[in-house]
């Protein structure tokens, strides 16, 4: 039997193959198996796989048939059915499908798998009943925004409410069909674990980042907020994780700001949630071990410049939202630019009081911060020129 050439049995044969491989069926075993059936059977034998019964043609006799989908757990069978609804919405094409679905048979970690299908699937466009606000445009180039001198930093009693524009990094390689990310990644330190969680930028999220970094150019230069002859920003905090700095490279190389790394902006994403605790608590992790160094991030990204680390380690947000790293890092400052994940968005918009925005790559949003009673007020997004209010 074939599918548009594609012989539909070797197609099987193939996935229900990988399907037992990931759940621990010894190699051997596989491969003394020629069949679909002899593979089904095994998966029977082995507690992965269970057996239905389907009358054929009314008679007495019934055949035993497995779909791959059965072995699936319910919180598996319900991310299976999201991919084929964003699928059949348009959100994805069938070749993203396909790779989500082999990696949801290959038993990938569950929340892993429900970021990568966000991921993949969101878009930046409004959605219907959402307002915007125009934004101006105007043309600018990196050299003349570098000219411009940096904005003094301002008394805490002149600057009550700081302006907080945060910028979500681009596509990760990680989240690619075909990527080779986990052949690729390897120990920073000998005996310790792969530094999986810190991926590269495609060169579609180079791309991103450069255009969202003219976008904000465009916006910051012609707003009324920014005195003449001050740049708006005197530096990118960024979380160290090498997706946000590559992001944050063309913010640099456009606003002619520095760099600076600070562990808690990374805090907040998934991989390192809760791991900064305490200073001491994050030494001891491996994870501290495996973030690239300041000389490697500066390879990384040459159209940028850096200044030191912040060597403060904490917790994104603190304890009941009200302390947090973005708060610390807006004390004394009119404005600040922030780089960092989709989750540092997330949390603080909840903190606003504003329901969970949807954060596609290089998104930017726009807040602020009372310094002194710690309320955060969200803005929107900055797409297309325009800020989207929920």
């Amino acid at each position: 039997m074939t599918e548009g050439g594609t012989d539909v049995t070797d197609h099987k044969f193939i996935q229900l193959k990988k399907l037992l491989a990931a759940r621990g069926v010894e190699a051997a075993l596989l491969n003394a198996a020629p069949s679909v059936p002899h593979l089904r059977h095994l998966g029977i034998e082995q507690g992965i796989l269970r057996a239905v019964s389907a009358a054929q043609g009314g008679g007495e006799e019934s055949e035993e048939t497995v779909s791959e989908n059965e072995a699936l757990d319910a919180e598996q069978q319900e991310l299976l059915r999201t991919i084929s609804e964003v699928a059949h919405q348009g959100l994805i094409d069938d070749d993203t499908k396909g790779m989500l679905k082999e990696e949801l048979y290959a038993g990938m970690d569950l929340q892993r798998m429900k970021d990568k299908i966000e991921n993949l699937s969101e878009g930046g466009a409004p959605s219907a009943g959402q307002s915007s606000v125009e934004a101006p445009s105007v043309e600018a180039s990196p050299e003349e925004v570098a000219s411009i001198p940096l904005a003094p930093d301002l008394a805490p009693e002149q600057a009550s409410v700081c302006e907080v524009w945060i910028v979500r990094h681009g596509e990760r390689y990680d989240e690619v069909r075909g990527n080779d990310w986990m052949a690729q990644c390897g120990a920073v330190h000998e005996g310790e674990q792969p530094a999986w969680w810190d991926p590269p930028l495609t060169a579609r999220g180079k791309t991103q980042a450069e255009r969202s970094a003219a976008e904000l150019l465009a916006t910051m230069t012609i707003s009324h907020s920014v005195k003449v002859g001050c740049a708006p920003f005197d530096s990118v905090f960024c979380s160290p994780l090498q997706r946000c700095v590559s992001t944050a490279e063309p913010f640099s190389a456009y606003f002619g700001i520095p760099i600076q790394t600070v562990p808690g902006i990374a805090e907040c994403c998934a991989a390192l949630r809760g791991k900064m605790s305490s200073p001491m608590a994050w030494q001891r992790n491996a994870m501290s071990r495996a973030l690239q160094t300041q000389e490697q991030l500066a390879a990384l990204c040459p159209e940028a410049t850096f200044v030191a680390a912040d060597p403060t380690v904490e917790s994104y947000l603190g304890a009941g939202g009200n302390e947090s790293c973005p708060g610390r890092l807006a004390h004394g400052k009119a404005r600040i630019l922030i780089v960092t994940h989709r989750e540092g968005i997330r949390d603080l918009t909840q903190i606003a009081g504003n329901r969970t925005w949807k954060t596609p790559y290089c998104c930017i949003a726009k807040f602020t911060y009372q310094t002194d009673t710690h309320d955060w007020d969200f803005h929107g997004l900055l797409q297309s020129k325009k800020l989207v209010l929920p």
